[in-house]
């Protein structure tokens, strides 16, 4: 494997908030209490420090117990089975992530968010702090339409998508809980559609049995994720075992006897995060109750509106917050925490040095930074490593071609195809076509001085005039560059393959294409290598060579 750095200032669709906290924290400090962790070894050894020093409102043991029962369910192996016995001492200390449940594990990003939070685990390590790594399943999310489907690359510069083909759970269903009963039929799609490569079958089995029918999504996942790292010792939660409800009464309890104020700070960083020309991440209005109303299968938003809380959704549930209060002391209601107060559950539960997160996560802690004093914690985003695989047939493409990394993501698939155009046998026709508009349009520009002098009552019909001839002729023009793939099937085929491969569907390789993709074709140690190749503190965009 060879590493290549691209500054993410170069690409594109990345929020200036992120670049500043990447590049820039002063600019953004503020927002984010916490301070950084990011920038350096020494910078995260200093936030292992503050995590040691605060009790985990859970107790250890308790913690223990429920990270063995689930992670002995989904078969996690003897490395996490130490990991979790390491943390009954109070010095041990979690470097937590998580992602939405996915289809045969979801887009790669997922991984590198487990690899970032292990790599950071062995840095503290080997700085003498007791560090494991935790992957957070978030079981109780009911986005099952995000969950159902992933992609991996077809035949002849194609992207493959597959899609669950059992039916659609019932609304509001919690993902975690769906029994996968239709899952042969994404992985034949898989085996007949995708190109034969070297590790396939061995890969196509492993999913076979970590997504088998009967299984619940969030075992099958935990199943998949605790083979894919069996020897680095990723400790896995489930977000809907029953152990853990009873330590966050009080996180509840703050959030129903505080929500004015707590809704009050969230708006007022809204407003300064819009201010300052940021994108608000999570919106917030006065019906804001930051909880879920947990029942059976299903999730239910809560909003405050009249003097009382109301189930959204299918559920008619009116509390008073008297009774919800009660609910919650005595254990009578079951909850969940809203995108903004899972980060300090999740601080709530584990001793917690940083949670490792992607761009938007990133923005929304900037969100955390106003609420998480009611609490008595300052929550800590760390962003996980960004990662563009460059296989070698990519590689060859990008090198005939004249073409780098950063030019394919930035500039889109119609400039690419301008820019080999120029380079191949239609460079003199395009060249002509430069040309001859530079002359006519310098040609118009002296006859539309001409006429109007002479008759000014054409003054402003000319101008429009001239824009329907430059309108055609650049119609001309793109459609010369459409058909480019067409006359030249070779170059054609290069471009979708790249295209395909490193910029899919018009985004970042990570957020569309699913690891298993780069499992088969570079085996099962690819793992170990990318955690060998990357730089968790290496701010830039990753891209790995193979």
């Amino acid at each position: 494997m060879r590493l290549e750095r691209l500054d993410r200032r170069r690409l594109p669709g990345q929020s200036r908030l992120f670049l500043q906290y990447l590049y820039d924290f002063d600019q953004v400090a503020p927002l984010y209490p916490a301070g950084p962790a990011h920038t350096g070894p020494e910078a995260l050894g200093e936030r292992a420090g503050d995590a040691r020093r605060r009790d985990s409102r859970l107790p250890r043991e308790d913690l223990v117990r429920i990270l063995l029962d689930f992670n002995a369910r989904v078969g996690s192996g003897p490395s996490t089975r130490e990991n979790i016995e390491k943390l009954r001492d109070s010095g041990t200390v979690a470097v937590v992530t998580g992602q939405q449940l996915g289809l045969f594990g979801g887009p790669a990003l997922s991984v590198y968010k487990a690899l970032t939070a292990v790599s950071l685990a062995r840095t503290l390590e080997a700085g003498g702090c007791p560090a494991v790594p935790v992957f957070w399943l978030p079981s109780d999310d009911s986005d099952f339409l995000e969950s159902r489907s992933t992609a991996f690359f077809g035949p002849r510069g194609s992207l493959l998508r597959l899609g669950y083909s059992g039916p659609s759970p019932a609304s509001a269903t919690m993902v975690g809980t769906v029994s996968l009963e239709a899952t042969g039929d994404p992985l034949k799609r898989l085996r007949d559609g995708a190109p034969v490569s070297e590790y396939q079958e061995a890969i196509l089995q492993t999913l076979e049995s970590a997504y088998a029918p009967g299984t619940f999504f969030t075992d099958a996942q935990g199943r998949w994720l605790a083979r894919l790292f069996r020897n680095q010792g990723l400790v896995l939660f489930d977000a809907l075992h029953p152990g853990y409800k009873g330590a966050l009464r009080q996180v509840f309890e703050t959030a129903v006897l505080e929500r004015k104020r707590l809704i009050r700070s969230l708006q007022a960083r809204g407003r300064k995060l819009e201010a300052e020309g940021h994108r608000v991440q999570v919106p917030v209005d006065a019906s804001e109750s930051l909880l879920f109303w947990l029942e059976e299968r299903r999730r239910y938003k809560l909003d405050y509106r009249s003097g009382a809380y109301w189930s959204r959704g299918s559920r008619s549930l009116r509390l008073p917050p008297e009774e919800l209060l009660d609910r919650i002391r005595t254990g009578t209601g079951e909850f969940g925490p809203n995108v903004l107060l899972r980060p300090i559950v999740q601080d709530h539960l584990f001793p917690t040095v940083a949670y490792v997160g992607g761009p938007a996560e990133v923005a929304y802690f900037s969100q955390v930074g106003a609420i998480s004093r009611y609490w008595g914690i300052q929550c800590c985003v760390f962003p996980r490593a960004g990662v563009t695989v460059v296989d070698r047939k990519s590689q060859r493409l990008l090198k005939k071609h004249s073409l780098d990394l950063v030019e394919l993501l930035s500039l889109g698939a119609s400039r690419i195809t301008e820019r080999v155009a120029r380079t191949g046998a239609s460079k003199e026709v395009l060249d002509e076509f430069d040309r001859i508009s530079d002359v006519v349009r310098e040609s118009l520009t002296r006859l539309q001085g001409d006429i109007v002098r002479v008759d000014p009552s054409l003054e402003k019909m000319v101008p429009r005039a001239w824009k329907r001839v430059f309108y055609q002729m650049e119609r001309v023009e793109k459609r010369f560059l459409e058909n480019y793939r067409t006359r030249d099937r070779v170059a054609g085929r290069h471009l979708d393959h790249l295209q395909t491969r490193l910029h899919p569907q018009g985004k970042l390789q990570e957020r569309v294409v699913n690891f298993n993709q780069f499992l088969m074709e570079e085996g099962p140690g690819f793992v170990d290598g990318l955690l060998e190749a990357i730089d968790p503190f290496c701010m830039d965009h990753q891209v790995i060579h193979v």
